[in-house]
């Protein structure tokens, strides 16, 4: 009897728990609910990770830079000077003709002998040739006879008023004729060979 009792008290404990448990709000009698993504706790979230820093660029050493080029300078166009006026065409001067009586003179020189003043005659020649205003080598050679005297003369155009000194010269107080004749064609020096044939006067008698 006692026994039962005993267990009967027991159940009334067991009941008592049970309602308390029931009317505390828990319908289930505690058991556990399920785990869901709603009722699950969120999980922390995740701590960014700290940025590296950028590495510092490495210290290379730094290339030659090519030496600075002066930059070019304008250049302006160089004045033009004037236009020069042509020069005045100079006009040739042509050579010296055959003039005087060629023949005669020429004749007689080739007929006569030298006389005994036939060298002082030549000497005055030469001298009158000697002006300093008369270039060397325009009388080439000097030969008188008794009453001619022959001159070969060596012509050029630069030399032709020389040449033209020297014979005024000897006229009109020494010559009493005179005769020009070319004597060949012009060189390539432009020399142009003439015989000039100057009829000489009487040596004055004593």
């Amino acid at each position: 009897m006692r026994i039962v009792l005993v267990l009967g008290a027991v159940l009334l404990v067991a009941a008592g728990l049970w309602w308390a448990a029931a009317s505390s709000g828990d319908p289930s009698g505690g058991a556990p609910e399920p785990v869901t993504s709603e009722t699950a706790p969120a999980a922390p979230a995740a701590q960014p990770s700290a940025t590296a820093e950028p590495a510092p660029p490495s210290k290379a050493s730094p290339s030659p830079q090519p030496p600075p080029t002066a930059a070019p300078v304008p250049t302006s166009e160089p004045a033009q000077p004037p236009a020069a006026e042509p020069a005045p065409a100079v006009e040739s001067v042509p050579p010296p003709a055959a003039q005087g009586p060629v023949d005669k003179l020429k004749e007689r020189f080739a007929s006569e002998p030298r006389d005994s003043g036939a060298n002082a005659v030549e000497s005055r020649i030469q001298a009158a040739f000697r002006d300093p205003a008369i270039p060397a080598g325009v009388l080439g050679s000097v030969l008188c006879h008794k009453t001619v005297c022959k001159l070969e003369i060596r012509w050029t155009e630069d030399h032709n008023t020389p040449y033209m000194l020297g014979l005024s010269h000897l006229l009109p107080d020494m010559a009493t004729d005179l005769a020009i004749s070319p004597a060949g064609s012009r060189d390539p020096a432009g020399v142009i060979p003439l015989e000039v044939y100057w009829g000489r006067k009487p040596d004055p008698t004593p």
